[in-house]
């Protein structure tokens, strides 16, 4: 379980950098991303989707923000 912790952790961690990015790029609020993340982040944290949680995480902040995908990974 622990290894599946830290490798969610990893995940969040790179959405966490790709949204910042694209969020810097359009001039959104960091304290915004941060919210929309954290909030997703828990929807998720006690499922059995463990290895697409980055995605799907980074799909629904995308969602909730409006927030296009403008940078590159």
């Amino acid at each position: 379980m622990a290894a599946d912790d830290a490798a969610v952790a990893a995940q969040l961690a790179d959405v966490h950098d790709a949204l910042l990015r694209d969020a810097e790029a359009v001039g959104l609020d960091p304290a915004a991303l941060d919210g929309a993340l954290e909030r997703a982040a828990a929807t998720y944290a006690h499922r059995r989707v463990r290895r697409f949680t980055g995605v799907l995480v980074e799909r629904e902040v995308r969602e909730e923000l409006g927030l296009r995908r403008v940078s590159r990974l």
